[in-house]
């Protein structure tokens, strides 16, 4: 810009012919300033350094832009690392233990891994030098993503929603779903694993589909495959339905009236309403529980408003055999095989034809005998 004036009419002299030089100096001697600005003409820095020094050497990079141009990549870098593995990540600025502002190479960056806290409830806050995470092209330390295990972290809900938005726009997290007489959701963090991120949990795709996946299978590619799934049509309705023994009447229909007057089976109510596909997996929709009774006019129909996903989660949990369900099964077994056992011995016909092998096999198993199977198993 000039010699500096220290005026604010004027605060620089940008002629060299107008400088004021010192008795005894050069004019290759001033001290002159330089301002660096944006495209726009914002003024981003200012240096000053003697004449001859800037023509010899050039202009001097201000520390404060060099800072500046720094801080953006380490924002960049930010960035990226949120894009690639869909978590949340903030630039906080260089380490200030020392009063320090300035970025130099070995300057420590402190980062922040959103929505994530440590054991002791402490944000989850990581360092890196500028020369490691841009020179070196190092990602961002102890990400969640790539730790197995708990690790010691707590998640919040604004963590799953956030990766589902990172991962995939428009994609929605809705939770977990609870077993019980009747099946609940909640839109709460799983912790039914080690690690969170490992636990299965909801995620509505914008497409209307839903999806069950662990976070970590969320962003390891499952937004791709949620992607390619279709939306619900009619005919898988219909295949739920038929599953249940239901039978599948639609959504999106005002069914005051027909609550209110159900008519037999006969009157077919239902019939004349107008039915649509539901908008999402998660949308209300109506079935009749009993079609089976349709051969009779004068019963009446029940109807069920639950959307496809609940229907399809208590599907699965009817398919696959947990702890508890064999113990009930082998609870029934032993309860049958003792009343047939016991009919067996009060029927004395039997018992004076039946040979010793048959008999053998209505008393209770020696302590004996049953280590002889276990052996054998």
């Amino acid at each position: 810009m000039g010699q500096a004036t220290g005026r604010t009419d004027r605060p620089f002299i940008e002629n060299p012919a107008l400088w004021r030089v010192q008795r005894g100096a050069r004019r290759s001697q001033v001290e002159v300033t330089f301002q660096f600005q944006s495209p726009a003409g914002e003024v981003l820095a200012s240096v000053s350094t003697q004449c001859r020094h800037a023509l010899a050497q050039g202009v001097p990079t201000p520390r404060d832009l060099i800072t500046r141009q720094r801080s953006q990549k380490a924002q960049a870098a930010a960035a990226r690392m949120t894009q690639r593995y869909g978590l949340s990540v903030k630039y906080l600025g260089p380490d200030g233990a020392e009063g320090e502002t300035h970025i130099f190479h070995d300057t420590l960056l402190n980062f922040e891994w959103e929505h994530v806290q440590t054991c002791m409830g402490r944000p989850h806050v990581v360092s890196i030098s500028y020369l490691h995470l841009v020179t070196d092209a190092r990602p961002v330390p102890h990400c969640p993503m790539k730790l197995r295990g708990s690790a010691g972290f707590r998640y919040s809900l604004p963590f799953f929603d956030a990766l589902a938005e990172n991962v995939c726009a428009g994609l929605v997290y809705k939770g977990v779903v609870y077993e019980g007489p009747v099946l609940q959701t909640e839109r709460e963090v799983p912790h039914h694993a080690a690690s969170a991120l490992d636990a299965k949990a909801y995620w509505l795709h914008p497409g209307g589909t839903l999806h069950c996946l662990s976070a970590r299978e969320l962003q390891e590619g499952g937004a791709a495959a949620m992607s390619a799934v279709p939306p619900d049509t009619e005919e898988e309705y219909k295949e739920v339905a038929a599953a249940f023994g239901y039978l599948y009447l639609g959504g999106r229909c005002d069914v005051t009236d027909l609550l209110q007057d159900r008519g037999t089976m006969q009157d077919q109510r239902w019939v004349g309403l107008t039915w649509q596909v539901p908008e999402t997996a998660l949308s209300a929709c109506w079935w009749m529980t009993n079609p089976q009774d349709m051969a009779c006019a004068d019963a009446v129909p029940h109807f069920l408003c639950k959307s496809i996903g609940l229907l399809r989660a208590e599907l699965h949990r009817l398919r696959v055999a947990t702890l508890g369900k064999i113990r009930d099964e082998l609870r029934r077994r032993q309860e049958k095989n003792e009343e047939v056992r016991s009919h067996l011995g009060d029927n004395a016909e039997w018992c004076g034809t039946a040979g010793e092998p048959q008999l053998a096999c209505l008393r209770r198993p020696t302590s004996t005998r049953i280590s002889e199977l276990k052996a054998s198993a």
